[in-house]
This record gives structure tokens, sequence and C-alpha cells, in this order.
């Protein structure tokens, strides 16, 4: 695993693992391969402890990182198509 993506993983771990309700799915699949205590000491142990569980929360954080890159993807698409409807609402005034 890429350790710049296993950083950047535990830096938004807060967020993802403990606060954010999008992210349920992923953390469901990721207890049921590591077990149910997804504190970060938990997490870090489990890493540790095997390939399955490093591969499992790699898995995890590569499932996030993918889905928060596409939805960010597809707000610039958004942006971008309302750009000239916005552009021609400014010139109307």
């Amino acid at each position: 695993m890429n350790v710049t993506v296993l950083a950047t993983c535990i830096s938004y771990y807060i967020e993802i693992c403990v606060l954010c309700p999008a992210w349920d799915g992923e953390r469901r699949v990721l207890g049921a391969n590591i077990g149910p205590d997804l504190s970060l000491p938990a997490v870090v142990q489990a890493m540790v402890g095997g390939q399955p569980e490093w591969d499992a929360v790699a898995s995890f954080c590569e499932a996030v990182m993918s889905a928060k890159e596409a939805a960010e993807r597809e707000r610039e698409r958004a942006a971008a198509l309302l750009s000239p409807l916005n552009e021609f609402l400014k010139s109307d005034k």
C-alpha cells in the first residue's frame, strides 16, 4: 500500500470512521473484516496484525478516497456546466 494513501486515510479518520454517516456501508465492511472496534488504536493494531487486516484497511481507505474523488469530479463538472449560465445571468443585469 502506498504510504501517502495511508497517511491521507489516517488524517481523515475521525471524519470518516466516527462522524460521517455517508461511510456507514464501508465501515460495516471494514468492521466485518477486522472486528467491531474501529477506534484508531484498534485499527492500527489490526493493520499490523496481519496481511488480511492490512488489506481490509487499505481497501476501506481506497474505497472512501475513490468515492470522495468521484464526488469532487462531479462537483467540478456541474460547476463547468453552470458556468455559461452564470455568466449569462450576470451579463443580463
